[in-house]
């Protein structure tokens, strides 16, 4: 694997609010955000130039991957990346392909594609964590111990009128019935600014249908009762994408 960027390091030295970073095998790709930059990087090649995402104007303090639903946005499309800052919640698109004239391997070109409909203001929520399942259901884990789910659809036709008209929404499951999803109890985890020691937080992580929040004392962890109907329906039971293991998890970074 290779090293992190000189480009990313100098940004991380001139850090004013926060920094992340974490990993998407499904992109082949490393990442790390410095206050409202998100780079992105090949993991496995020597010296790749990384790639910068700097649409926010807040700082960025989640990242996740989620597989595109089907059917919502154009089939290049295979993936969303869900960002998190201060104000508000986004998705942006995910292409991966070969670069053109057909060299390289799949995962040779990365593009980013903005979707300004999809979007959410956070209401004063801060995100501390992004968990997707393969299925492509989105849960945020935020500062105020609750639980959410972004849910979205297409912007167009029938499927636009949803929600009023708003392709991407945030409900927390309990408040707001949503496929079945129960109650969740608290998810407490500091976020951390540039500079501060390593906090106990980790990945919600989904195991038989059921949410955990792992890294937490058996005392202070949040268990959701098995999700009905379940998320995978027939798979076996397996880490979530972009979330078990490092998978698209967030990390402070530190000096």
């Amino acid at each position: 694997m290779s090293e992190m960027p000189a480009a990313v390091l100098d940004r991380f030295a001139a850090c004013q609010t926060v920094a992340f970073c974490g990993v998407f095998p499904e992109l082949r790709r490393a990442w790390a955000s410095v206050d409202s930059s998100l780079f992105l990087w090949r993991f496995d090649r020597w010296q790749d130039v990384p790639m910068e995402y700097s649409g926010e104007d807040q700082s960025i303090v989640a990242v996740g991957l989620a597989p595109a639903r089907p059917g919502v946005f154009v089939s290049a499309i295979q993936h969303v990346l869900v960002v998190c800052t201060t104000t508000e919640i986004l998705l942006v698109g995910a292409c991966c392909g070969r670069s053109p004239g057909g060299t390289g391997d799949e995962w040779d070109q990365l593009t980013l594609a903005p979707l300004p409909l999809f979007s959410v203001p956070s209401d004063g929520v801060t995100t501390v964590t992004v968990t997707c399942t393969a299925g492509g259901r989105i849960f945020l884990g935020g500062a105020d111990g609750n639980l959410y789910e972004l849910q979205y659809q297409s912007s167009s036709g029938v499927a636009g009128r949803w929600r009023g008209g708003r392709p991407l929404t945030k409900v927390r499951p309990g408040c707001v019935v949503c496929d079945g999803v129960p109650c969740a109890t608290s998810v407490h985890a500091p976020v951390p600014s540039c500079g501060s020691q390593p906090v106990d937080s980790q990945p919600l992580h989904l195991s038989t249908h059921t949410l955990i929040l792992a890294g937490v004392p058996h005392s202070g962890r949040s268990l959701l009762p098995p999700l009905l109907p379940p998320l995978l329906p027939g798979a076996p039971p397996g880490p979530p994408a972009g979330g078990a293991g490092g998978r698209g998890a967030a990390h402070p970074l530190h000096a």
